[in-house]
Formats: structure tokens, C-alpha cells, sequence
């Protein structure tokens, strides 16, 4: 049974111990769909399907629901022991799978699932790194709607989210194209923090990789293994070998004059 708890929040109601909390990207706030709907409305889990907004990476709450990612944390936490749910996974691809890990991590999510995340939405980061987003002027709501608040933007970064938070939560399993480099980049910044394990992949495109892996049944494959067992499954479906360095600022500028990758 689904239902629809908030303008951008669709709650399918299941049968299992399992409660999934899947994170529309930027592009649910443009196609108006719930990513990940088709493949988990398959299953028997309690699944939370949202959608962004703005975009603004859920910042300014769930729609109708919350007000703040602090308020978004405490409202998962609230609805996994409404529905007396055991496990919490959080999944999320690009800037969805940032917003993945950002919730859960802060709520201390059982495991979480992600797919070329997009790891900052802060052009101070961005600089550092030499990769901008995707989109011009891609932040902007963010800043813009803590700057209405009058208050200092926060989780902008989450390699600074790890660093000023104790997690509690289990494995936060990335998936990458490593022939890519600003999916490269991007987990470069959290390849080293704790709970995060990363899978190298060689994919087509950004878009490309999370369709190789549901085709695949890694999503499935995810959810039925226990959370101390994703690790040991996770490693047996991507690549072995070193991993690909990020790259510097020239290299990606160059990446891009051949049309490999977008303006930052």
C-alpha cells in the first residue's frame, strides 16, 4: 500500500522488517518522478521514496514533513521505530547518493547504498578539488536558502561531516565509475572516512552505471544480504586493482575542453 505522506515524500508501506529511504537526485526535482520506485516497489520492504524540491539536496527539509536536515534526521529515526522496522538503508545515486550518506550517517543508518555520489555542494570545496558542479550555479539554492535563514551553511561537505559527527551507523558502500573523473574526484574526498567502502567500476557515463548495476542485481543483492556481509559482497562486483588518483585542476580542464565531462 502506498501512500503519499508529503508533496514530495511517497511511503509504500511492506511486510519485511526493512525500512528503505531512497533519495531522488536533482533530477526527481526536474522530472517530478521517484527514483528507485520501479525496481523497489517489486520488493516487500517498507520503502520512503522522496523527491527533491528546489533542488536543494533536501537542505530546507521534506516537503510538508521537515524543516532542516536535522528535523529530516529525526523524522527517519522517528518513522523506522513507527514501523517497527529492524534495518534502515539509505540509497541515492549522484547528488541523491550525497544525500544518502549525509542522512544516513547523521541517523545512523543500518547500511547505505549510493552510486556516483556527488560527496560537497560547496564551491569552497569545489575549488579546492578543481571540480565544480555539474550545473552552472548548481549550490546556489542551497546558500540562497541558508542566507534567508541568515544562518551559516552547513553539511556542505561530506568529508567535513564525517569529521565533526561520531557515526553510528554501519557500511556506506560506493559505487564509481573510475574511468570518470569527476565521480573520481568526488569520492576521492571520502574514499578514506570511516564506514565508507568503495567499488570501482567502468561505465559509459555518470548516468550509465546505476542501470549496469540493477540490471546486474546489485541493488537486490544489497538488500537482501545482512549489513555485516555488504562489504565481503560488495568487493565481488566491481574491479580489482589500485584505485585511479583524482586528478588535478589542468587534467580536468582538459577532460573537458574534449567534452568528457561538464563545466564545473
Amino acid at each position: 500500500m502506498e501512500e503519499r505522506i508529503g508533496e514530495n515524500a511517497l511511503l509504500r508501506r511492506g511486510e519485511s522488517g526493512q525500512l528503505l529511504v531512497a533519495f531522488g537526485s536533482i533530477m526527481s526535482a526536474l522530472n517530478r518522478n521517484f527514483e528507485f520506485h520501479g525496481v523497489l516497489s517489486k520488493r516487500g520492504d517498507n520503502v520512503l521514496f522522496l523527491r527533491d524540491e528546489k533542488p536543494i539536496c533536501y537542505h530546507s527539509g521534506f516537503t510538508g514533513l521537515t524543516g532542516s536536515i536535522e528535523e529530516n534526521v529525526e523524522f527517519l529515526r522517528y518513522l523506522k521505530k513507527r514501523l517497527g522496522a529492524e534495518r534502515m538503508t539509505c540509497l541515492g545515486i549522484s547528488s541523491g547518493g550525497y544525500s544518502a550518506i549525509l542522512h544516513g550517517y547523521l541517523a545512523g543508518a543500518d547500511d547505505v547504498l549510493t552510486v556516483n555520489p556527488r560527496t560537497y555542494v560547496s564551491y569552497e570545496t569545489g575549488r579546492r578539488l578543481g571540480c565544480g558542479p555539474r550545473l552552472p550555479r548548481q549550490f546556489d539554492p542551497i546558500y540562497e536558502h541558508y542566507a534567508r535563514l541568515c544562518e551559516e551553511p552547513r553539511h556542505l561537505d561530506l568529508r567535513q561531516v564525517f569529521s565533526e559527527h561520531r557515526g553510528r551507523g554501519g557500511p556506506i558502500i560506493v559505487h564509481y565509475a573510475d574511468n570518470l573523473p569527476m565521480d573520481v574526484i568526488n569520492v576521492g574526498n571520502i574514499d578514506d572516512c570511516p564506514l565508507v567502502e568503495t567499488i570501482r567500476h567502468v561505465a559509459p557515463s555518470h548516468e550509465a552505471l546505476a542501470p549496469m548495476l540493477r540490471n546486474r542485481g546489485v541493488i537486490d543483492g544489497h538488500l537482501d544480504n545482512p549489513p555485516e556481509r555488504l562489504v565481503a559482497y560488495h568487493r565481488g562486483t566491481g574491479r580489482a586493482g589500485p584505485q585511479v588518483p583524482a586528478r588535478n585542476s589542468a587534467e580536468n580542464a582538459a577532460d573537458r575542453h574534449a567534452g568528457h565531462m561538464p563545466p564545473a
